[in-house]
């Protein structure tokens, strides 16, 4: 079939259906009825000779085609809207925008809570959805535009996105104020016989400490794996483990347990703090006030846990 014969209206309908995976939530969010949805599906898939979605008792299912073709929608529909219809002088103090962002337990604990209480002054009326950063498709989600920016960490270079360092942090190791035998500090072997508790946000085995242990002949006791980074005071603390966090994280946690802080007894690399985003987004004039507010607002929270 030639594009000129093929009706455009049709792919916002299958973007929304392919976001909501439901023909009664889309014909909600487009203001369309249920009917006419489902008609809509029907010349889509006669169209492109596919199913597209495979109906369950539930919900429906994505075929491979339509995979790869809501993929592509959600960058380039959501790229030519904005290109489109978003003003240059975006107001942010009077837009009712949504911003959805996603990150780690790191941020949602240190980070956005002080960037969401400037932004509350600065702009009143924006909406900022908070989601948890899940480490295995998180760039899939800012593909598909269900995420505007992701705070992250450590990333290399990666086609078709943007990646800024806002900081770097140092880290420490965080033992109980109870534990005796550590004095001034903590000695690599004292380090190797200890318990620990290992953060692990991601299903990906091992870590970056682990491999350079595992480089000199070393390995640590890891008793306890927790992707609850707010879980680690507590164990640390009652049970005499040790961990390695972020300093500003363990600074802060210092205030409110009874946890004491050493130099980690190898050397090893800060933790870059980074924001990514799709680079469809990179001439949003809204995405680029998002950008240039949080570049400030960081400077003003490293001050603070410095």
């Amino acid at each position: 079939m030639n594009i000129r014969n093929f009706d455009l209206n049709l792919l916002v309908i299958f973007k929304d259906l392919f976001n909501t995976l439901s023909v009664s939530q889309t014909a909600t969010n487009l203001g369309l009825s249920q009917p006419a949805v489902s008609h809509a599906l029907n010349r889509l898939r006669d169209s492109l000779n596919d199913e597209l979605f495979i109906r369950t008792a539930r919900t429906f299912i994505p075929t491979d085609k339509a995979i790869q073709l809501g993929s592509f929608l959600e960058t380039y529909l959501n790229e030519l809207e904005s290109n489109l219809f978003e003003q240059e002088g975006w107001d942010s103090h009077n837009s009712s925008k949504e911003f959805r962002v996603s990150g780690t337990a790191f941020d949602s604990f240190m980070w956005v809570p002080k960037l969401m209480e400037s932004l509350v002054e600065s702009a009143p009326r924006l909406k900022v959805t908070m989601k948890g950063i899940v480490l295995e498709d998180f760039l899939d989600r800012m593909i598909r535009g269900e995420i505007d920016l992701s705070f992250a960490g450590n990333l290399d270079e990666i086609n078709n996105f943007s990646i800024e360092t806002l900081g770097t942090h140092d880290f420490c190791i965080i033992a109980s104020k109870s534990n005796s035998q550590y004095k001034k500090k903590i000695s690599l072997k004292q380090y190797l016989k200890a318990g620990h508790v290992l953060y692990t946000p991601t299903e990906k085995p091992g870590s970056d400490i682990d491999n350079y242990l595992s480089s000199i002949g070393e390995s640590r006791n890891i008793l306890v794996k927790t992707s609850y980074l707010n879980s680690i005071p507590r164990l640390v603390e009652k049970r005499n483990m040790l961990s390695m966090v972020p300093l500003a994280y363990g600074k802060t946690v210092a205030k409110y347990f009874d946890l004491k802080l050493y130099d980690v007894p190898f050397e090893v690399s800060p933790f870059k703090h980074q924001m990514v985003w799709h680079k469809s987004r990179q001439n949003s004039s809204s995405h680029k006030w998002l950008r240039d507010y949080i570049r400030d607002s960081y400077w003003d929270f490293i001050q603070e846990v410095s």
